[in-house]
C-alpha cells in the first residue's frame, strides 16, 4: 500500500503542470492515508451561520451554505437547514451542469460528508425526516418555496470550489465552465431535477 502511495505522489507531482500549491494530510489508522488537496478545493469565502434564505444573494456558494446548514441542525432549527440545503443543492447541480471536468462534481457529496459528519446521530436523522416532509411537492408552502429560490436566481458566483475538487487541479486538463454554458437553461434545469419546482 505505502508504495502504492508514492508511486501516486510521484505521478500527480509530475502532471501538476500548473505549478498550484497543494496541500497533503497524512492519517494513521491500519495503514498510512494521504490525502492531496488542491489549494482552493471545496473552500468556502463566506462561511454562514443558520440563517434564512432571503438574507442571501446568488454570490454565496455551496461550500458557504453548508456552513449554515450544519449550524441550523446543531441549533435545532431544522426547517432552516432544510431550506438552506435545498438551495446549496440547486446551485450545486447547476455548477456541476456548467463544469468541464466531470470529476469535479462529486465536489457536493464531498461537502455533505464534511460537514454532517460533525452532527449527532439523533440531529441528523430528525433534519432528513423534516427534509421529506419540508421539500415534498405535497407540502402546501413547497411552491412558495420554490418562488424564493428562483427570486435569488441563477449563481453569480466563480465555482472554484468544485473547479478545485476535480482531477484537472492535479493532471492540467481542461478545467472551468463550460464556455458554451446555456446558464438560463441550466438553472431551469437544476430547479426542474433537483428540486422538483416545475
Amino acid at each position: 500500500m505505502k508504495t502504492i502511495l508514492i508511486i501516486l505522489s510521484v505521478i500527480l507531482t509530475a502532471c501538476n503542470s500548473s505549478n498550484e500549491k497543494m496541500t497533503v494530510t497524512s492519517h494513521k489508522a491500519n495503514g498510512s492515508i494521504t490525502n492531496f488537496e488542491a489549494k482552493g478545493n471545496l473552500m468556502s469565502t463566506k462561511a454562514l451561520g443558520c440563517v434564512p434564505i432571503e438574507s442571501l444573494s446568488s454570490e454565496y456558494t455551496p461550500a458557504d451554505i453548508y456552513h449554515g446548514v450544519a449550524a441550523c441542525i446543531k441549533q435545532k432549527k431544522f426547517i432552516t437547514g432544510v431550506e438552506l440545503y435545498g438551495l446549496a443543492g440547486v446551485y450545486g447541480r447547476f455548477d456541476q451542469l456548467r463544469m468541464i471536468d466531470r470529476s469535479s462534481r462529486q465536489a457536493m457529496k464531498a461537502l455533505r460528508v464534511k460537514h454532517f459528519s460533525t452532527l449527532s446521530k439523533e440531529d441528523y436523522l430528525t433534519f432528513r425526516k423534516t427534509l421529506k416532509s419540508t421539500l415534498n411537492i405535497s407540502n402546501p408552502q413547497f411552491h412558495d418555496y420554490c418562488d424564493r429560490i428562483n427570486k435569488l436566481g441563477k449563481p453569480t458566483y466563480t465555482p472554484t470550489y468544485m473547479i478545485k475538487h476535480g482531477m484537472s487541479a492535479f493532471t492540467g486538463s481542461p478545467s472551468g465552465v463550460k464556455p458554451s454554458f446555456d446558464s438560463n437553461a441550466g438553472w431551469q434545469e437544476s430547479l426542474d431535477k433537483y428540486l422538483h419546482c416545475a
